[in-house]
């Protein structure tokens, strides 16, 4: 989370003023004319879910070898985040050591590099090297460079009328933010970098969302575990608009976890934004705000865990707005997406009762083609296969679960009407469609039947006892896959099945607590789908039992 203080012409990403572009008017001659501020029409669509991967879970040797050669110098800024580098020149970095620069920018939070000839590269260049880190992101309302829509320009021209309207409603010009927070998937890595700036002033205070996370309470962090939030575009697109300004993107509405796993250190992080959260879900608004406000102050507060960077000409700071762990509506929500995102044909379905849910609009504006499906009952099941006519089904994922409570209580405190409706939803309903959807599965080259399991499934790795009801289900999901593999190679049918672990994963079941990262895990279970029934993977069985990564199990 980072913040620009207050010098003597205020900086704000707010102010984006005067949303007229001015790099066909200012005098050609002046020093960095094409990063004049560009307004032109373009639009782009809403970003839609995307592989990634980290370049820092490529390294291997923590000492980072490649990057820290001869010469180079490293300066803490802060014990806890924050390093300046000094002895290397980011243009001429090898991928390896791109990589290795990825890893410290996770672990500092914050690199800065000073003298940095790539200033001076021009925009193809400095965008050619942030394509290495990632997906470049496209803000709705901000001055661009005419050609790359990618950057966000900041650019003042000492209009103190402007800046005092500005200061009208607000003490103060800093802005607490983590970049873009409303995007499905918003930036891991920014570059910032300075052309020309104020001689004194104009500093960036960046803190640790992470050691933020640390200082609270457990009580407190077990509640914040729990909790999402609703991010928004809207009002800064709406304001943009008022003040004559465009936009290049639709408003956009995301729910995030309030606490995130960062993907590459697994430390649990705040992720809160004061300008872009309106909501915490569940919570009325009044707890909201206060939260909200509790958060952040406390973020404001911890000088201990913030590091200060002060700019000075052709210095480039990258930091770490880590964006991987993202809306969580389920596993089916973010498998639907992410095989959309590889350019599958996907047919997702939802409950009847959930129909106005944000979740299933969300699922529909991404382009899957949704329909209403009832695991409970045959004839809605039946309908829903026939929806495909004579389109062959490559593969049928059965995600439903039910689990009523996480608890340890014995059996003789469960009562047999749970458990039928455990088997209903978590045996039942993939059974029915298994035989349902089996005709149009046949009808593909090799058509894959996949049910999702859990580490509760496994009778022999059972050994802390408690849920029996979703324990049961789920171990008769694993001998459901096992006898309908083998039926159908009796059959001779090429249609194969497969149940798989997804992970103990941050969805609302498990009220948005997990132990395992959904970015990783949803990857895992992607290729594991992919390479199941191929030569590559051979050692997946055909009726098997294997975590997200395809290791199989012990059942």
């Amino acid at each position: 989370m980072s913040s620009s203080l207050e010098s003597e012409t205020p900086i704000s990403y707010d102010i984006n003023l005067p949303y007229v572009s001015l790099d066909t008017d200012a005098d050609q001659s002046t020093q960095y004319f094409e990063y004049m501020p560009n307004f032109d029409e373009i639009h782009f669509e809403p970003l839609k879910p995307f592989d990634f991967q980290d370049p820092a879970l490529r390294v291997k040797d923590k000492s980072l070898p490649n990057f820290v050669t001869s010469g180079v110098k490293l300066t803490p800024i802060q014990p806890r985040i924050g390093t300046v580098v000094e002895g290397v020149q980011l243009s001429n970095l090898s991928n390896q050591a791109k990589d290795e620069l990825a890893y410290l920018i996770a672990e500092r939070k914050v690199v800065a590099f000073p003298n940095q000839d790539l200033i001076d590269a021009g925009p193809a260049a400095q965008q050619e090297f942030m394509e290495y880190f990632g997906k470049l992101n496209y803000q709705p309302v901000s001055g661009t460079v005419r050609g790359h829509p990618a950057f966000h320009i900041i650019h003042r021209d000492g209009n103190k009328e402007d800046i005092a309207r500005f200061m009208e409603a607000r003490l103060t010009s800093c802005l607490w933010h983590q970049d873009v927070s409303y995007e499905i998937q918003p930036p891991g890595y920014v570059m910032l970098g300075l052309l020309n700036g104020p001689e004194v002033g104009g500093d960036t205070v960046f803190a640790s969302t992470g050691e933020a996370y640390r200082r609270l309470s457990p009580a407190l962090r077990t509640f914040l575990d729990s909790c999402s939030a609703l991010h928004t575009s809207s009002k800064m697109i709406a304001h943009a608009k008022a003040l004559g300004g465009r936009s290049r993107k639709d408003p956009v509405d995301t729910i995030h976890p309030l606490v995130r796993v960062h993907p590459v250190t697994g430390e649990r992080c705040l992720f809160i934004n004061g300008e872009f959260m309106t909501k915490i879900v569940g919570l009325k608004e009044a707890e909201t705000r206060m939260l909200m406000d509790f958060l952040l102050n406390h973020m404001v507060m911890g000088h201990d865990f913030q590091a200060r960077v002060r700019w000075a000409p052709k210095t480039i700071v990258m930091f770490d707005n880590r964006s991987l762990i993202r809306a969580n509506r389920g596993v089916g929500f973010e498998l639907a997406t992410r095989f959309l995102a590889k350019g599958y044909s996907v047919y997702a379905t939802y409950r009847p009762e959930t129909r106005n849910d944000r979740s299933v609009q969300q699922l529909k504006d991404t382009g899957v083609k949704t329909f209403e499906l009832d695991y409970l009952d045959r004839e809605s099941i039946k309908l829903a296969a026939e929806e495909f006519g004579d389109i062959p089904l490559d593969v049928l994922v059965n995600c439903a679960a039910l689990c009523h409570t996480w608890d340890d209580k014995p059996f003789t405190e469960q009562s047999d009407e749970d458990l039928l409706s455990h088997f209903k939803v978590n045996t039942v309903g993939p059974f029915m469609a298994c035989k349902a959807f089996l005709p149009v599965l046949q009808k593909a080259q090799e058509g894959k039947i996949i049910n999702m399991s859990s580490d509760m499934a496994s009778v022999t790795d059972n050994s802390t006892a408690g849920n029996i009801c979703y324990r049961l289900s789920k171990t008769a999901v694993n001998q459901l896959t096992k006898t309908v593999a083998v039926d159908l190679a009796k059959m001779g049918s090429k249609v194969i099945a497969l149940a798989i672990h997804p992970g103990y994963l941050p969805t609302k079941m498990n009220d948005y607590y997990g132990e395992n990262d959904m970015t990783e895990c949803i990857s895992g279970i992607t290729e594991t789908i992919k390479l199941f029934g191929t030569a590559e993977g051979i050692n997946i069985p055909n009726g098997g039992y294997v975590d997200w990564n395809g290791k199989i199990l012990a059942l």
